[in-house]
């Protein structure tokens, strides 16, 4: 079989582009809440919503509480982008909490979301990952009112997250806790909610070697490409018609 030299040009930069730029990205998506559609005040998120399942997660339209008497909130404060938020409503199973899980039947990774205490100062969240039932991470947070924090989770492959808020005290911008129409609730707002695809597609969790077996080495993707250009160019010189 003959090529023609540009043929093995297109060739090799196919193979470089393939090996030598250390594999693919992982699929990755950013959820906002925005395209949760109809939310006049607030509702509870629809199951499936970014591919998940959510259990006591509601969405808020922040015009709601701009057009309110109380403007300003960790509500308000908390969005990163657009006039949406997921918020965590008081749990009914543990007075004086709020908790949720987002879950799917099929492994996921989440990295990060941008968390904020609606009301009160020093608020704690505790984050747990599992994968199978089993902890495979946690992380806890301590939040404020004033503005978001970026909470790095890192879950790199889990099938269901529990987040659980509590504590804290009322930010005196919100009113005293003695008042009657200001109680100190753990309210926690969620925006901008970044998921990644499962580090392991089946969910399962590395196992460590049995045994002393030594894997045999496999070259990395630049040694690859490096040695595919060394014999394309003998090959390109053998080619080469004498003077």
């Amino acid at each position: 079989m003959m090529w023609s030299r540009t043929a093995v040009t297109a060739s090799l930069l196919a193979f470089g582009v393939t090996f030598g730029g250390g594999g693919s990205a992982r699929a990755s998506k950013l959820l906002t809440f925005e395209d949760v559609y109809g939310v006049v005040g607030e509702m509870p998120i629809y199951s499936g919503y970014g591919g998940l399942d959510w259990q006591n997660v509601e969405v808020m339209n922040l015009d709601w509480w701009r057009n309110n008497l109380y403007a300003a909130n960790g509500y308000v404060h908390g969005a990163t982008s657009g006039s949406q938020v997921a918020w965590l409503p008081l749990s009914v199973a543990t007075p004086g909490t709020t908790s949720a899980v987002i879950s799917s039947p099929t492994p996921f990774g989440f990295t990060s979301a941008q968390l904020t205490s609606a009301w009160n100062d020093d608020l704690k969240v505790q984050v747990d990952g599992y994968l199978k039932g089993q902890l495979v991470g946690s992380r806890t947070f301590v939040l404020n009112p004033d503005g978001p924090t970026l909470a790095e989770l890192d879950f790199k492959a889990v099938d269901s997250v529990r987040m659980t808020a509590s504590g804290g005290t009322l930010d005196p911008a919100f009113g005293s806790p003695s008042d009657p129409n200001w109680l100190p609730t753990p309210n926690l707002v969620i925006d901008d909610v970044r998921l990644d695809a499962a580090a392991d597609p089946d969910g399962s969790p590395p196992t460590e070697p049995t045994g002393p077996i030594q894997p045999t080495p496999v070259p990395e993707p630049s040694t690859l490409a490096v040695a595919g250009l060394l014999v394309a160019g003998w090959w390109l010189r053998s080619r080469r018609p004498a003077a």
